[in-house]
């Protein structure tokens, strides 16, 4: 019998491969269009953050510089003619070029003048050219503003109690023989290897008294009493202070006082003042019939003798912050009121840092000089 076999055969079976997910060239490139163009915005938005970060870092300077430390300059200056000594002509509370210790520096004594001038703000011999290395003046120190130089302000006054100089040195009152403590503030040079547009405001100190005569004489020379120039910080009751030999012509009070100082205020482009003179004798006790007017310094010692009483000193103060600004401030573009004078421009605004700028004023009056 014959058995018939039946075989089944598998057909293969074939996959289709699906298609994998992809960009084409067009969708590639507005994906990149837009990654650099969320890039640029964030970016930008970090440059103006930054850029506000320093305006206000360079704001935050302006103010330590400015606001803070001419408030402390200024508290120094209506401090200035305490101590002085009256004449026949005026009383103690009147402060001009002759009031003796006095509080805005002048003139001193000069034994080789004719006739010799014995009424004066420093009571030490000093020569023409010393009292014009340390007195009050315009026009005479650098500045960053052009057609224009800082002034120079020699204020001085009597050490009652124990105190601290601009320069931060402790002065030691002696109420037997009081000190008489002498502030020069000048620009100058931030350091001796600084470049001539950074500017600092800075003050130097020194102290004199009315002496007796020492029991051992100074080395080198014998000092007969009277005026002298005395060291810093040193009580004259308790330890007898440095005499500096043969002092009666003050010429270690000026040379202690040409030096270089101690920094006050930073980031200084220009200091100017005006003294406020009062030409009517009677107006302490008619203060409405006050004549006051402002000169300069120099303007001020040009007037005839005798010079009026001064009242007040209206000072300025142009700074600049320490962080530098990166835009929307151009030097060149930058200018400033400073006491009248309008519109004034930077003295070669390209090798200035471009950094925030700020004139500060303030008129200060001089409590001891009230007539």
């Amino acid at each position: 019998m014959n058995t018939q076999h039946t075989s089944t055969m598998s057909m293969p079976t074939f996959f289709t491969p699906t298609a994998e997910a992809g960009f084409t060239l067009i969708e590639l490139m507005i994906s990149i269009t837009l990654g650099l163009l969320i890039t640029a915005a964030a970016t930008q938005i970090l440059i103006t953050s930054q850029g506000g970060v320093r305006a206000q870092q360079a704001g935050s300077d302006i103010q330590m510089e400015g606001a803070f430390a001419i408030n402390n300059l200024v508290s120094r200056i209506r401090m200035a003619n305490f101590g002085a000594q009256s004449t026949d002509d005026q009383s103690a509370f009147v402060m001009n070029a002759t009031t003796p210790l006095g509080g805005i520096v002048f003139t001193a004594t000069n034994s080789s003048a004719t006739p010799k001038v014995d009424s004066a703000n420093i009571l030490m011999d000093m020569s023409s050219a010393g009292i014009d290395i340390i007195k009050s003046k315009s026009g005479s120190h650098p500045s960053n503003i052009n057609g224009l130089n800082s002034d120079q302000l020699t204020i001085q006054r009597r050490v009652e109690s124990d105190m601290f100089s601009c320069e931060g040195e402790e002065i030691i009152a002696d109420k037997e023989h009081p000190k008489q403590l002498v502030e020069r503030y000048f620009i100058r040079k931030a350091s001796s290897t600084a470049s001539a547009t950074d500017l600092v405001l800075a003050c130097k100190a020194a102290t004199y008294a009315d002496l007796p005569a020492p029991a051992t004489p100074p080395a080198g020379g014998g000092f007969a009493g009277g005026y002298a120039t005395v060291e810093l910080g040193k009580d004259d009751t308790v330890t007898p202070p440095k005499i500096y030999k043969n002092l009666g012509d003050g010429s270690k009070l000026k040379d202690i006082l040409k030096n270089d100082g101690q920094i006050v205020i930073d980031n200084v482009d220009h200091f100017q003042y005006l003294l406020a003179i009062d030409t009517n004798k009677n107006s302490a006790m008619h203060p409405k019939k006050a004549k006051v007017g402002y000169v300069t310094a120099n303007d001020y010692m040009k007037l005839k003798a005798p010079k009026p009483r001064i009242v007040a000193i209206k000072m300025a103060v142009l700074v600049h912050s320490e962080t530098p600004v990166s835009s929307g401030i151009k030097n060149a573009d930058q200018r400033f009121d400073i006491l009248g004078e309008e519109n004034k421009e930077l003295k070669n605004p390209n090798t200035l840092p471009n950094s925030q700028r700020q004139v500060y004023e303030s008129t200060v009056f001089i409590r001891n000089a009230r007539g």
